[in-house]
């Protein structure tokens, strides 16, 4: 069943994204939503607004299956009853099934659970705070008010579910599946999914750079051609928000540090043969400077389309069904902490290097990608403390 809301990217003059909430019926922007994201989101990244907003959707659409108004119970501070708030904390967790489709809807996870259940909660707030500030200037009750404000948010608190990593969670690949993925991106593998030798040829270098360079994808898909120098072999990242030379209504951008990382030959010499050879045979690619772009029709490439070259990648026997570019993100950290174990790097250097190389200012970033290297070499000195427990390995049966 579809929500009574839905959302929009709209792109500004300047290239500004600005995502809004529209009520289904009207496809008219929903007015406390759209001030409340102009007022106190407005400058951040469009997908984080947009992710603000999805929890926004969650809260009216559950409003409006319930028959709820909200603006009249923040109004009268009359917020919701304990079983209403279980049912809207229920409904954070619940993704929309398909249109058309007889499956349920399927469970998110409780990191997604918790950024909707926050969302809902600053907005809320916000509403709140308005009304408050209204009573605060001349109604009567206003300690009430204020009283049931601060219960309802310390309620949202407290249903907020914990967020912990799962002990041993695969996060890379193995090395037979990194084998296997080689050699399926090769243009000339039997097992390459990919039927056009244009896209054959664009694929090897997407891969080949989300796998030797642990980029995202955004940054991926905002490369321009003036990001590379073939001749130095060296790729630049930059950060571009709001471009508006980017055709794409979703632009995907950088999160992380502008950078300039090196390229080997190999790859330097791909990447200027797809831009010569392959590339400029679509004329629509020369209206616009990206990179990598759609290989029927030369527009630059969106996530979508991203999305498709994994989906197509991961139908290859032996290939993880969850390959995706973050999961080569993560397979770039744990090769890069193995090299950096085999040079006897310390420590300390090797976390500036993966900052560096990855973008991030904040240490946390790497040390959440390193966690499975972590509990590898914990679990190695675990089972090396254990064989020197006892003289010979014996077992004192006692």
């Amino acid at each position: 069943m579809d929500g009574a809301t839905i959302i929009r990217m709209l792109v500004l003059k300047g290239g500004e994204r600005l995502p809004v909430l529209l009520g289904r019926t009207s496809m008219q922007p929903l007015f406390d939503p759209l001030v409340y994201a102009t007022s106190r989101l407005r400058g951040r990244a469009a997908n984080t607004v947009q992710q603000h907003l999805v929890g926004l959707q969650v809260l009216l659409d559950f409003c409006s299956e319930r028959h709820i108004e909200l603006a009249d119970r923040v109004r009268s501070g009359e917020f919701f009853s304990a079983s209403e708030l279980d049912g809207l904390v229920a409904s954070t967790s619940r993704g929309r099934a398909p249109n058309a489709s007889k499956l349920p809807p399927r469970r998110l996870s409780r990191q997604t659970n918790a950024n909707r259940l926050r969302a809902i909660r600053a907005y809320l707030a916000w509403m709140s705070a308005r009304r408050l500030h209204e009573l605060l200037g001349g109604e009567r009750f206003p300690e009430r008010y204020r009283l049931a404000r601060e219960r309802l948010l310390l309620e949202l608190q407290a249903r907020l579910p914990s967020v912990r990593l799962q002990v041993g969670q695969r996060t890379g690949l193995t090395h037979k599946q990194r084998l296997q993925l080689l050699s399926a991106i090769d243009p000339d593998s039997p097992s390459n999914p990919w039927a056009s030798g244009r896209c054959r040829a664009r694929n090897f270098l997407i891969l080949r750079l989300l796998y030797e360079l642990g980029i995202r994808r955004g940054e991926l898909l905002a490369l321009r051609l003036e990001d590379i120098d073939v001749r130095q072999g060296r790729l630049s990242i930059r950060r571009r928000h709001d471009d508006p030379r980017d055709p794409r209504r979703r632009q995907p951008v950088a999160k992380t540090e502008e950078r300039i990382l090196q390229l080997d030959s190999g790859l330097a010499s791909g990447l200027s043969s797809y831009i010569l050879k392959s590339r400029e045979l679509l004329p629509a690619s020369r209206k616009h400077g990206f990179l990598f772009i759609d290989s029927r029709l030369g527009a630059p490439l969106s996530a979508s389309g991203l999305d498709k070259v994994f989906a197509q990648l991961r139908a290859v026997s032996g290939l993880p069904a969850d390959l995706t570019s973050h999961v080569l993100r993560h397979d770039w950290n744990e090769r890069f902490s193995d090299l950096m174990d085999e040079k006897g790097v310390k420590p300390g250097d090797e976390l500036r290097l993966r900052m560096f190389l990855q973008g991030w200012t904040w240490a946390g970033s790497a040390q959440r990608y390193n966690r499975r290297h972590i509990v590898k070499r914990a679990n190695e000195a675990l089972l090396a403390m254990q064989l020197r427990a006892l003289p010979n390995g014996a077992i004192d049966e006692r």
